[in-house]
Order: C-alpha cells, then sequence, then structure tokens
C-alpha cells in the first residue's frame, strides 16, 4: 500500500493527486520531481493540511483533521532520495 491508500491516511503524489482510502480526491498542487522541496504544513488548530512546493504555498489539501497523526513518506524508485529539513 502507498501514503494515502487507508482510510485515516492521506497522500500528496508527484503527479498532482491527492488520495484518500484508495482513492484519488482530486487533482492537488504541482507536479514535482527530482530537487523539488516539498514543505508540510499540519495546523491542527485548524484541522488542516497543506503542501508547498519550492516554498510556494499550494493550499490548504485536506479540512477537518482531528486526534493522533503520524507522518509517513513513500518512495517508489531505486535512487529516490527523503531528507527531512527542520522548519
Amino acid at each position: 500500500n502507498c501514503v494515502g491508500s487507508g482510510r485515516f491516511g492521506w497522500g500528496y503524489l508527484a503527479n498532482r493527486a491527492l488520495w484518500h482510502n484508495k482513492v484519488k480526491v482530486c487533482s492537488y498542487g504541482e507536479l514535482f520531481r527530482e530537487g523539488d522541496t516539498i514543505g508540510v504544513l499540519l495546523d491542527m488548530d485548524a484541522g488542516t493540511l497543506a503542501f508547498r512546493r519550492n516554498g510556494k504555498d499550494l493550499g490548504v489539501a485536506v479540512e477537518g483533521l482531528t486526534g493522533e497523526l503520524y507522518p509517513a513518506f513513500a518512495l517508489y524508485n531505486r535512487d529516490d532520495q527523503l531528507r527531512l529539513l527542520p522548519a
């Protein structure tokens, strides 16, 4: 399974898709590729999840979030890399 395939998960994929519960919910954001920086903004006071690509705000992707949340990342290709940067 990939990020966004479960009923409690949300995923922003490189092909401009927002996934939830094994369904492409909508087109979202911008296509991202090697060298891009994707920022994740979780606001639990507002219950929202938003993303940035190379510093550009892509807007709110998900609303109505509550409870405990856990980050997850999926890499698909042999040479894919992930770096976590401080906020």
